[in-house]
């Protein structure tokens, strides 16, 4: 599944596609991934439910709704972009609020951006990938562990503070971003992971179609590695 927006300063898309472990046992994909533009603010979020959990893609589909409230609280008041702990709060609190069973059978991981008034804040829990470009200055949020561990951290009935990562960084003049679950993240090589962000939009110049095959090649080259589900997102924005 593929979605595009195309508008002034403003160009984004938003692909995922269903990993073979999750065909073969015959699931949903479980990776929301959406980009929408609120008046002058947007949001891109890629949440991507834990396997292990039953309800997985509803915990996954929570979680992108609560990202979207917090975009439009930023909006009607940017203090709140100051206050990171109690954007944390936020998110986990309304993410728990729309669940009424045991949390942890609706668990996700969750990366997002939120852009208003000059600010970008990024956010992450768990595993994924954001690359950002914020006029010529490049970041990167990922999990890294020291070895290697089961545990994927996310939204669940516990969420340690240390593991919600999140970043605010002014920017005003050019942005661009993407962000990738992991079954992409994963894959990409760390070397290319800021070059990538010129690839993707120069991308963008091409038209639709050509950029869905493009993609589909790209994941369907992925598949042959893991087969977990596959999403990413990018979004280029000038003012």
């Amino acid at each position: 599944m593929i979605n595009f927006y195309r508008k002034e300063k403003c160009r984004a898309f938003t692909y995922s596609r269903i990993g073979e472990n999750h065909t073969l046992a015959g699931l949903d994909n479980q990776d929301r991934v959406v980009f929408e533009k609120l008046d002058d603010s947007w949001y891109m979020v890629i949440a991507d439910g834990v396997s292990s959990a039953a309800c997985a893609r509803e915990g996954a589909q929570a979680a992108v709704g609560v990202i979207r409230r917090l975009c439009e609280r930023i909006s009607d008041d940017k203090r709140l972009l100051n206050d990171i702990d109690a954007i944390k709060v936020y998110v986990v609190k309304g993410w728990k609020e729309q669940i009424s069973s045991d949390w942890d059978e609706y668990a996700t991981t969750v990366n997002f951006v939120i852009y208003a008034d000059h600010m970008l804040l990024t956010g992450q829990i768990g595993d994924g990938l954001i690359v950002a470009e914020v006029d010529d200055n490049s970041f990167i949020l990922t999990e890294n562990d020291e070895f290697y561990s089961t545990e994927t951290y996310a939204l669940g009935a516990a969420v340690k503070k240390s593991t919600f990562i999140i970043r605010a960084v002014e920017g005003k003049n050019r942005i661009r971003v993407y962000m990738a679950s992991d079954g992409i993240g994963k894959e990409i090589n760390e070397a290319s992971r800021i070059e990538l962000i010129e690839y993707l939009d120069n991308m963008m110049m091409n038209e639709n179609a050509v950029i869905e095959d493009e993609l589909d090649m790209w994941v369907i080259g992925l598949g042959k590695k893991n087969g977990d589900d596959k999403s990413i997102g990018f979004v280029s924005w000038e003012e």
